[in-house]
């Protein structure tokens, strides 16, 4: 950060004249030194300037000039011909005899670091704005995909279940073809509802609060068996976990969303179950891995 300096006496003479302030100003230092620096900033002659550079004179005590608040002490231009912005701090120097001090003034040009901070600003000003669009957008995305949930999905569901109760109690009666017929309704009903169930989940992916906490998907797995021991028992359902293979089933990190979604995977289980097509016993392979691949 460029620094100029200059000394004063209690008339404003200049007695000291830096380098870097005949640079800025085109003012040479035998030129300053020896005169009142109010007879080249004329602007010094007004009170508020003569009363606080007084008090730098009489009491010691700084004075601080800041951009936001005052114009330039000594004004100077950049190369591109704009004016400089500075901070300029006046302090007091005791001299060797007497109750009367110098005035040291340090000048230094903020410039670069104005700009700096005014481009950060109207970048984080944009950045707002930009949020505060996207948080409009995703409510309205959100909402949506409620509404599609609800709306969308029980009339799936409804053709789903009662296609796959026509399909069990004529499962007999119907031919290759009609029983292919219903195997389709059934599937392209399950697959539109992933498809309402995956756009639900991507409305909600800006949600913010959900903790995430390590979670024994075991624990998960032998809940929803629990909820199920009845319907496993009388359909003779045969299920092969992680566990009855040898494997571990991992602690991973979930949210309570997660979570959720992961019990409704289990819990779908029990209906498969209860629709299956008689007389085969169903047999569920990895039940928790599929859950768990599916989020």
């Amino acid at each position: 950060m460029p620094v100029g300096c200059c000394v004063l006496r209690q008339d404003f003479v200049v007695l000291f004249w830096k380098q870097c302030l005949e640079n800025w100003t085109k003012i040479p230092r035998t030129e300053a030194m020896g005169t009142k620096l109010s007879d080249h900033f004329p602007h010094l002659n007004q009170p508020k300037y003569q009363i606080r550079l007084s008090q730098v004179f009489t009491s010691g005590l700084p004075a601080v000039f800041s951009p936001q608040l005052h114009h330039s002490l000594i004004p100077a231009t950049q190369a591109d011909g704009k004016w400089r912005i500075q901070q300029t701090t006046v302090t007091a120097i005791p001299k060797l005899a007497g109750e009367s001090f110098y005035a040291l003034v340090v000048i230094q040009d903020v410039t670069e670091l104005t700009q700096r901070i005014q481009s950060y600003q109207k970048e984080l000003k944009q950045r707002q704005l930009i949020e505060a669009e996207l948080k409009r957008s995703n409510a309205e995305l959100e909402q949506f995909g409620y509404i599609a949930s609800h709306d969308l999905q029980e009339p799936l569901r409804t053709v789903n279940s009662f296609t796959q109760l026509l399909s069990q109690k004529y499962y007999h009666q119907l031919d290759d073809q009609g029983n292919q017929i219903i195997d389709f309704i059934v599937d392209g009903a399950t697959r539109m509802q992933a498809l309402i169930k995956d756009w639900l989940n991507y409305s909600r992916v800006h949600r913010q609060g959900k903790l995430f906490e390590p979670t024994d998907c075991g624990v998960i797995l032998d809940r929803a068996i629990s909820n199920l021991e009845i319907v496993i028992q009388e359909s003779n359902t045969k299920i092969y976990s992680l566990q009855e293979q040898g494997s571990k089933i991992p602690v991973i990190v979930l949210s309570a969303d997660i979570q959720e979604s992961v019990s409704q995977e289990c819990l779908d289980l029990g209906a498969a179950i209860i629709l299956r097509k008689p007389p085969k016993a169903p047999e569920i392979l990895d039940a928790l891995e599929k859950a768990l691949s599916n989020n």
